[in-house]
């Protein structure tokens, strides 16, 4: 097989992929949901009002006190387009031809598609803009 024909390949199938990788993710909790609740169960309440401040506490840094603008400049900018590609395209590729909607050329990105096959559902779901990028990695870095 030629490099191209795999590099094609991936382009086209990556995110197909990774959504089956995720909801397979899914699956597995769902049905092992008794072994991860024996996990929690050992956790007592004062604990539990602990872990929910702390969490709380780092939302509200993430959230409103770190400003929501582009920490890495250019990696944010192509993890938001290939994102794009996924949706609109259904490919796993950066954009050098094109928009974000119609990718005229594209080039074969080096890293996994896993953070932008998941951004590419929420985008799907509330719309293609920084803004909701900037928030779903909000809920991320709390997480």
């Amino acid at each position: 097989m030629s490099d191209l024909f795999i590099e094609n390949w991936l382009i086209n199938n990556y995110f197909w992929f990774s959504k089956l990788i995720l909801f397979g993710c899914l699956f597995c909790l769902f049905f092992n949901y008794k072994s991860v609740a024996i996990l929690f169960q050992k956790i007592d309440r004062g604990k539990w009002l602990t872990l929910f401040l702390i969490i709380l506490f780092s939302f509200i840094l993430r959230m409103w006190v770190v400003p929501h603008i582009h920490h890495v400049y250019f990696d944010e900018f192509k993890q938001s387009n290939i994102a794009q590609n996924m949706i609109y395209n259904g490919i796993f590729c950066n954009t050098l031809k094109g928009s974000n909607k119609v990718c005229e050329i594209g080039e074969l990105e080096f890293w996994p598609p896993g953070y932008s096959a998941i951004l590419a559902i929420v985008f799907s779901v509330f719309g293609d803009s920084e803004f909701v990028a900037y928030n779903f990695s909000a809920l991320i870095g709390t997480a």
